[in-house]
């Protein structure tokens, strides 16, 4: 009647840790998988996320450990992962400690929204100035793609984002088209001071 020992605290295993990290609990993988160590050769174990059942194993005889998967989806949210054992003679034990830091599952791609025209109208000749785009999660944009104002031309800015759980944002491109729209200097007029007036008409009139 003696319950046994907790089991160790469930570890989420690297390989369903996704994302720039593999050890922050942070992943898009909604059914991921968790080492399970400490336990009792034979028992059951029981684990847990938020306090809601998750899932069960069974140790394997002659065995301390196992692995264990969701066998449904689990909702984009934050977790506190803990595991309880049962032993042979159905003594369950206290809960384990929390898998810290909490999971968290991330299904949802971010989304990159450009800041200014597109396309964009640079003059030939000017200098260039990245208006940006904002993402959401509150990450920052990579924006690829080179814009030669010497040249006229079509040229293009990709933009690119992914967020801690891995999601890769949809590409969004900017089109910047180099054209040569500004005004001409106009020329200057003739000087006429000192020709007289009869052949300043006729200059004015070869002129125009």
């Amino acid at each position: 009647t003696t319950p046994p020992a907790p089991p160790n605290t469930p570890d989420l295993r690297e390989t369903s840790d996704s994302g720039s990290s593999n050890t922050d609990n942070v992943t898009n993988d909604n059914t991921p998988t968790f080492d399970i160590s400490g336990a009792e050769s034979g028992s059951t174990v029981t684990v847990y996320g938020n306090g809601v059942v998750l899932g069960t194993i069974v140790i394997p005889a002659g065995h301390s450990s196992g692995s264990f998967t969701p066998a449904t989806p689990m909702n984009d949210g934050t977790y506190i992962i803990r595991a309880i054992q049962t032993d042979a003679a159905g003594n369950p034990s206290s809960a384990s400690a929390a898998m810290a830091p909490n999971l968290v599952i991330d299904t949802n791609k971010p989304v990159i929204t450009l800041l200014g025209d597109n396309p964009m109208i640079v003059d030939l000749g000017s200098t260039y100035t990245e208006p940006g785009a904002s993402v959401t999660e509150g990450l920052a944009a990579t924006i690829n793609g080179v814009v030669n104002t010497g040249v006229t031309g079509e040229y293009q800015r990709t933009y690119d984002a992914v967020d801690p759980a891995g999601n890769n944002a949809v590409q969004v491109t900017r089109i910047v088209q180099v054209r040569d729209i500004s005004a001409p200097t106009p020329p200057n007029m003739p000087d006429f001071s000192g020709v007289c007036p009869w052949r300043r008409r006729l200059a004015v009139r070869r002129a125009g």
